[in-house]
């Protein structure tokens, strides 16, 4: 269709006149040996065309001839968008109808792929470069061609890690504390806090530093004091990137009192009044570090919260009460949500267990344990919402029978909180059980308060029977749960990375199955993990390279 279409009389005899008939009727103009139909359509199909010779001694008609109109094909069903993980074979088809033989030709990204003529192409064991790519197929025959849409091909990472980079510990000789930002552009940067030297010679420091394609740089100057100042000072620390790029951290500066400090990759300068001081407290005594936490808000601007001195009584059990204080910092100064800046006053035995999150508005929400012993556990999720703060009890678990069995009713200890887009609160944390610390997930139900629940199991999996390393890293759909598991008997910790979708644990709780495990001996269970902005989580490890300690980045895969 579309093409010309010719026919041609031969006859002999003198002064030979010519003429052509379309299915007996004469056809105007049409005089010579040769007739075109100079673009051939549906309609001609089935035509019969017939030739008229004549002379002065009479005429004659030929036989007719019968034209056949061939249509181009046409695509009944064109090739799909697909989406594979990488190392799968991905397949695109093709479902077309038309006259005579039908040739197909495939093309990637407009250029004919050799050998691909068939109905159906499949690219073999796809990899990352091939994600993006268009895939088309030509159909064609006598009467043309048609070309499908072009679709795309998507290829998705495997599931796993992946290393970046192994460094030293640095001017840290022994790491304490280990955070983890990322840059807008994903690029790592590590907190580093510990001590090095020992007797009169010891010193805390604390470093940030940028991990680079070619090992590391510092993102802003080490700060270092001697040990005697606070033995806890160093690993008492907490640090963000504001919205900016700027660095801001918070560390405990003398046995009672945080600084909040500000680095533009030169000097610190203090971020705020009275050299940056957060709250000045009355005179107390120096109490064990318990590391601040700290988000920064759409604003730019820092919230934080931290576990402030001097004591403000004994619990039950005749152990010191402390306060649990949240403060934004205003472009001048740090100050309480609703005019209060000490939320709660829980036991000081308890108080490393808290974690905090903003919403969408920047209020914050902080989960932690306000008690916890023998029979007597409390724990408490309380939520700013622009006014007055409010409060909904964390889950206690009960004595629960193999597996995991729980001596005595367990209190959900709150490590990290992540609040999603509706307003819900995702909590992870371990619970305590005869074999040891398990990790955790809850989540509230229903509008706030509501109440905070278990997410699946009670136990996701084995964490590690010292301590409560669990981390959490929201992505697309869900959260990255994190946590450092050690064997029963002892020995080295395992670093094991579970998914959650829409709050719904898809890893096998109990035994792992479906965890993605870390391989690397993790001496002690100190990481830290944020999420990138490809989609994928960073994660920090402290490890060791040849024997010696040594810091290793990863690139999670969910």
């Amino acid at each position: 269709m579309g093409a010309p279409a010719s026919f041609t009389v031969t006859a002999e005899g003198s002064d030979l006149r010519y003429g052509w008939l379309r299915n007996g009727t004469r056809i105007l103009g049409a005089s010579e040996a040769t007739y075109t139909i100079s673009a051939t359509a549906p309609s001609d199909d089935g035509a019969k065309f017939t030739a008229v010779v004549a002379n002065d001694g009479g005429s004659v008609l030929s036989h007719y001839a019968l034209l056949t109109v061939l249509s181009p094909p046409v695509i009944v069903k064109g090739p799909v968008a697909t989406s594979v993980l990488e190392g799968q074979d991905a397949t695109f088809t093709v479902v077309a109808s038309g006259q005579g033989t039908l040739d197909y030709q495939w093309r990637r990204d407009g250029v004919d792929i050799a050998g691909a003529t068939g109905t159906e192409y499949t690219l073999r064991s796809a990899g990352m470069v091939d994600g993006g790519a268009t895939f088309a197929v030509q159909v064609s025959n006598g009467g043309g061609s048609v070309t499908s849409a072009a679709t795309p091909l998507t290829v998705r990472p495997r599931p796993g890690w992946r290393p970046i980079a192994v460094l030293d510990a640095g001017g840290v000789e022994r790491i304490e504390r280990l955070g983890l930002l990322v840059e807008p552009a994903g690029t790592p940067v590590l907190l580093v806090a510990g001590r090095s030297g020992s007797g009169v010679d010891e010193r805390a420091r604390i470093e940030l530093r940028r991990v680079t394609p070619g090992g590391e740089e510092p993102a802003a100057p080490a700060l270092d004091a001697p040990a005697s100042a606070d033995a806890w000072a160093a690993a008492c620390s907490a640090a963000a990137i504001a919205a900016d790029g700027g660095l801001v951290l918070v560390h405990r500066t003398d046995g009672v009192t945080f600084t909040a400090l500000r680095s533009d990759g030169g000097a610190w300068t203090a971020l705020g009044p009275q050299a940056g001081a957060l709250l000045v407290p009355a005179e107390g005594p120096a109490m064990p570090c318990f590391p601040p936490q700290i988000r920064i808000g759409k604003d730019g601007l820092p919230v934080v919260a931290y576990v402030a001195f001097p004591p403000k009584g004994v619990d039950p059990d005749g152990v010191d009460l402390v306060g649990l204080q949240v403060m934004r910092f205003d472009g001048t100064s740090w100050l309480g949500f609703g005019g209060v800046t000490e939320v709660d006053q829980p036991s000081s035995r308890s108080t490393d267990r808290f974690a905090l999150a903003l919403d969408a508005a920047d209020q914050p929400a902080v989960a932690y344990e306000a008690f916890a012993f023998g029979q007597s556990l409390s724990g408490k999720l309380v939520r700013f919402d622009g006014t007055t703060w409010s409060s909904v009890d964390l889950p206690v678990y009960p004595k629960l029978g193999s597996p995991p069995p729980f001596v005595l009713p367990a209190l959900l200890s709150p490590a990290a909180l992540e609040l999603d887009p509706s307003g819900r609160t995702l909590l992870a944390g371990t619970v305590q059980a005869e074999t040891g610390r398990h990790a955790a997930l809850a989540a509230t139900s229903g509008a706030w308060p509501g109440s905070v629940t278990q997410v699946g199991s009670p136990s996701i999996a084995q964490a590690a029977s010292g301590g409560w390393p669990v981390a959490m890293s929201r992505v697309q759909g869900g959260v990255v749960l994190l946590w450092a598991e050690q064997p029963v008997a002892g020995g080295t910790y395992t670093l094991r990375a579970a998914r959650t979708a829409d709050g719904v644990v898809y890893a096998d709780p109990v035994t792992g199955g479906g965890t993605l495990p870390l391989d690397v001996d993790l001496a002690d269970p100190v990481f830290a993990a944020a999420p990138a902005p490809d989609g994928t989580v960073l994660v920090a490890v402290l490890g060791a390279s040849a024997g010696q300690p040594a810091i290793q980045v990863f690139h999670l895969q969910p």
